[in-house]
């Protein structure tokens, strides 16, 4: 069986996701795109992240080398789905928001698709174990066989941009880990079924 990556918000109650793109990937019939963003917004680059706003958001993205669409999740809210320069898309939301402070907190999530769920017992000791290598993500199981790996990244109280930027690149290493482990888990799988 295939495994591909899917890179789009989905009706998980919500979640947002980051992933590789699968081949012939193409964006959901129920998606609306409110804009496309690009390179040629240049948004300062703050010392301190206290919220993530639009600008700082976009700002984050532009230092990943991304580029990305803005869509609503159900609530109305922005969604960033982004690829960036070495090809991993992936999506962010801005959480934990209110009138008074804004958005002190931001969601990334990674969606896989297409997991071998046969043994889900097996399944489920190969996601703990990933779990245990991976200290500032979280994978887990979802519906069927839909596997989802999140982070979040906390502003309340500020943070620096650099550490911003630097939890965003460490969530695009443990994507391309969960990705070969689950690519070895597969074949593993597939060896064992034949």
């Amino acid at each position: 069986m295939r495994l591909s990556f899917l890179a789009a918000f989905c009706a998980l109650g919500g979640m947002m996701s980051l992933a590789a793109p699968a081949a012939g990937q193409q964006p959901s019939q129920t998606q609306q795109t409110l804009q496309t963003e690009q390179a040629p917004l240049n948004p300062p680059r703050p010392q301190v992240v206290t919220q993530f706003t639009d600008p700082i958001v976009q700002r984050l993205l532009l230092d990943l080398q991304s580029t990305w669409q803005v869509e609503p999740n159900p609530e109305a809210e922005p969604n960033y789905r982004a690829v960036s320069s070495t090809g991993i898309s992936y999506t962010v939301s801005p959480r934990s928001c209110s009138e008074e402070r804004g958005c002190s907190a931001l969601l990334v999530l990674s969606v896989f698709t297409g997991v071998d769920t046969s043994d889900l017992l097996a399944l489920d000791g190969f996601l703990h174990r990933i779990n245990d290598r991976l200290p500032t993500a979280k994978v887990y199981r979802a519906d069927g066989s839909i596997i989802i790996l999140q982070t979040w990244i906390n502003a309340a109280g500020g943070i620096t941009y650099r550490n911003a930027q630097a939890q965003m690149l460490i969530f695009g290493r443990d994507v391309d880990e969960v990705r070969r482990a689950l690519a070895a888990f597969q074949a593993t799988m597939e060896e064992g079924a034949g």
